[in-house]
């Protein structure tokens, strides 16, 4: 399976993104994050995370790393793979199905305190450090391949979306029940909402930029199957 050493600064997401196409030409799109491996070798620790993913274009040659390139079937990849963790981790993808729906939820990024800002909280805008962070998601974000970006109406996560809506050519959809409030007043409603915006793409990824909708969170969000928000 392919997998490579991170460069300075990069997540797991990037990591994994850059070495599969380096090592088989095909871009890819990532899915759900499978399991982390950890062992030793040549008396150093590694640790290596792996995703699901699906190729989204692109074609291999020959090169430095890799000679020769098979499309397998899961039975038959179990029997060409001569460590446990490997099958370990091929089982664990094995457990659901291959093509499924994933969202990217990302919480806003930086935009000082609702205390400190003399206006409507609605329009309360990102700092400078925010939209640093908001600039930097792109990199975090496009290793999925998102097909739809979606927002709710605060400012401050307009902001932190819009970029990665421009980088990929996408319309910038708002949705009220992404909101905090809107949560706060009727969790489940947001929640049934979120899925219903997900499902409704299938071999997609879409990135929602959401106020406090709780989720479990990466570095820069979080990417779990859709149907799970249910």
């Amino acid at each position: 399976m392919p997998k490579g050493k991170a460069a300075p600064g990069e997540t797991p997401a990037v990591t994994a993104a850059r070495e599969v196409q380096e090592e088989t030409g095909f871009r890819p799109a990532l899915g759900r994050r499978l399991t982390t491996v950890s062992y030793t070798t040549g008396g150093r620790p590694k640790t290596v995370h792996y995703f699901s993913a699906r190729a989204a274009g692109g074609s291999w040659t020959a090169n430095r790393e890799v000679d020769r390139l098979e499309w397998l079937s899961p039975a038959q990849a179990r029997h060409r793979m001569s460590y446990d963790f490997d099958r370990a981790v091929l089982d664990t993808f094995l457990l659901q199905p291959a093509d499924l729906v994933h969202v990217v939820l990302v919480r806003h990024a930086r935009a000082g305190s609702r205390e400190s800002y003399d206006g409507d909280d609605l329009h309360r805008p990102l700092d400078a450090k925010g939209r640093k962070q908001a600039d930097a998601l792109i990199t975090e974000i496009l290793p999925f391949a998102p097909t739809r970006t979606v927002t709710a109406p605060p400012e401050r996560c307009r902001a932190t979306v819009l970029p990665l809506a421009d980088r990929l050519g996408l319309p910038l959809e708002e949705e009220p029940l992404l909101g905090e409030d809107a949560y706060r007043d009727d969790p489940a409603a947001s929640r049934r909402r979120l899925v219903e915006l997900a499902v409704g793409r299938s071999r997609a990824a879409g990135a929602r930029c959401a106020g406090r909708i709780t989720a479990p969170r990466t570095r820069c969000g979080a990417s779990w199957r859709a149907a799970r928000a249910a």
